[in-house]
């Protein structure tokens, strides 16, 4: 089945965040069936940019091979940053957004919901299933 990892987060430090991201990433689940999400409730603009910076930056550590080759991207699960326009209700707020939305482009059957600070082992999501 079609698997998204949703990761709400607002005010942590993008390098705990990013630790999370990259074991969502790095499950052991077919690439075409995981998407993950970064759900970011922060409201200032520079710390989204910074944010989306690292984010893509910890993408690239996990596939990108070197020497400026990339894992082929059919290999690589999908991952979006989704911003809501405001931060009202909180962590629930966050969450009805992404699931009330329809533009997040993927057919998932199940979710699974991490804290940002959380750091899956890399089974989780076929273990889980």
């Amino acid at each position: 089945p079609k698997v998204a990892i949703v990761v709400p987060c607002y005010k942590e430090p993008d390098d705990i965040i990013a630790k999370t991201i990259s074991a969502c990433l790095r499950q052991v689940y077919p690439s075409s069936r995981l998407h993950v999400f970064l759900l970011d409730d922060n409201q200032n603009q520079p710390v989204r940019d910074a944010r989306k910076a690292c984010m893509l930056e910890a993408y690239k550590e996990c596939f990108e091979l070197g020497g400026g080759r990339w894992l082929p991207e059919a290999k690589r699960p999908g991952f979006s940053v989704v911003w809501r326009p405001d931060n009202s209700h909180a962590k629930a707020g966050n969450m009805n957004h992404w699931l009330q939305s329809n533009d997040h482009g993927f057919d998932w059957e199940f979710f699974v919901l991490f804290d940002c600070d959380m750091v899956p082992h890399p089974l989780f999501v076929q273990e889980m299933l």
